[in-house]
């Protein structure tokens, strides 16, 4: 950065998720609800990346809630870009469906960040007949600490490739991310274009419209999460319209819509327009 800026270039750093203070402090106090230590290792990847912001002349994010974050932590506005990630819509669509289990499926790493521990929590305290929770993704050191509680209650598939996920999506009923904080989630998108309504959390910066293409709970509440699951299990005709809303509103976020707003931001900071 200090070399792009000696040679009179703009330096722009791209943050993913939440400002690390932010994510820093949920993160802690997640770790030790559930009785563990928060790594060094992060800590000393968030310093990192703070006095990475303060040096850039732009912070490029994802997302409204990303943006938040940054303001509230004393990132000056001017320096903020704001660009949303999208999903390729040739390769995620709807398809049927080969079987009537209602199934619950979440895909990313299996980590305290992603609140699967509430979503653990929320499926198996419901007890629905003819239903199924499917995580997709590795596990995180942490994981075995709160997976190990719901040992059968859940069907577990470590590696799927990026190729394989429309048809995993595709057998599903509900699409949930439950995460404590996710800058973007890329999967509630692709999730989405192939048919699911989706619950995602409040924390979550891929946005969809809460009661319309599914459900906006708050963090870390499995209370809600499960009332939230069960309203979409017991109703399937709000369940199918949902999904169909869903399925037509994230058609706006595509990589052809990322690329163009990219490249037009790049053309105006550049003086090219």
């Amino acid at each position: 950065m200090q070399t792009a800026k000696r040679h009179g270039a703009l330096a722009i750093v791209e943050r993913s998720s939440a400002h690390p203070a932010y994510h820093h402090q949920l993160l802690v106090d997640e770790f030790q609800r559930h009785g563990l230590r928060y790594p060094r290792a992060y800590q000393r990847l968030h310093a990192k990346h703070v006095a990475e912001y303060a040096a850039a002349d732009y912070v490029m994010v994802p997302s409204e809630f990303v943006e938040r974050t940054m303001l509230a932590a004393g990132v000056p506005a001017r320096k903020l870009l704001r660009v949303h990630l999208g999903f390729d819509p040739q390769r995620f669509v709807p398809g049927p469906k080969h079987d009537s289990v209602f199934r619950v499926i979440y895909a990313g790493g299996l980590s305290l960040q992603k609140g699967v521990a509430y979503l653990l929590a929320a499926f198996t305290k419901l007890r629905l007949p003819n239903s199924e929770l499917l995580l997709v993704g590795n596990e995180y050191p942490e994981a075995r600490a709160f997976l190990a509680p719901y040992a059968g209650a859940y069907r577990h598939v470590r590696f799927v490739r990026q190729s394989e996920l429309p048809a995993l999506y595709q057998q599903g009923s509900v699409f949930v991310l439950p995460s404590l904080q996710d800058g973007f989630g890329m999967v509630v998108y692709e999730a989405a274009a192939c048919g699911l309504p989706v619950i995602t959390t409040d924390h979550v910066g891929a946005s969809l419209r809460d009661g319309v293409d599914g459900f906006v709970v708050p963090i870390c509440n499995a209370d809600v999460l499960a009332e939230r699951i069960l309203h979409l299990y017991s109703q399937p005709a709000e369940r199918a319209a949902m999904a169909a809303s869903a399925q037509q509103y994230v058609q706006q976020f595509t990589w052809a819509h990322y690329h163009r707003e990219l490249c037009g931001l790049y053309a105006r900071l550049t003086g090219s327009t």
